[in-house]
């Protein structure tokens, strides 16, 4: 009798195997999945123009048709700008490379405190700030000097054109 019990035990494992075996051939080949994210779309940030200086607006003299006297008036402003915005890009350019030399110590050593970090990258970004709020203030000045109708006429030669379109579609 232990034979008979054995062989169908081993009916009953094999049937199970079987059926088993059955149920996962018959099953759907599709199984469910999670849904995927959303692919992440980047940009780039968009190109800010920035504003013409004296100095733009002169290489646009015949564009522009200036007169001699806005053309003086535009000649000391540029002066002026040249002085102002030399040494405070002095400014940032010495600063921006103490920071770079403090990081690659900091690297190196494994030692600095991101308090340290933070103060010192807040200090260039101040510095960049105090030097483009100065060009838009020089460029304001500038574009003061023109008439009405120069003012139209350099926006439009100095608007900038979004990569891989054309000017018109606006």
């Amino acid at each position: 009798m232990n034979i008979w019990r054995h062989s169908l035990t081993m009916a009953t494992v094999a049937l199970v195997v079987a059926g088993v075996a059955s149920a996962i051939i018959r099953a759907p080949t599709e199984r469910p999945r999670l849904p995927r994210p959303e692919p992440v779309v980047t940009m780039r940030p968009a190109v800010v123009a920035l504003p013409p200086t004296a100095r733009d607006i002169l290489g646009g003299a015949a564009l522009l048709d200036l007169k001699a006297a806005q053309r003086t008036r535009l000649r000391a402003l540029d002066a002026t700008w040249t002085s102002e915005s030399t040494a405070a890009q002095a400014d940032l350019d010495a600063t921006t490379a103490e920071f770079s030399r403090f990081m690659d110590e900091a690297r190196a050593t494994g030692r600095t405190s991101l308090p340290e970090i933070q103060r010192r990258a807040a200090e260039i970004g101040e510095l960049s700030a105090a030097l483009r709020r100065r060009r838009q203030r020089h460029a304001e000045a500038a574009t003061a000097i023109l008439d009405e109708w120069q003012r139209t006429r350099l926006e439009q030669v100095t608007r900038p054109v979004a990569s891989g379109g054309s000017d018109e579609s606006r």
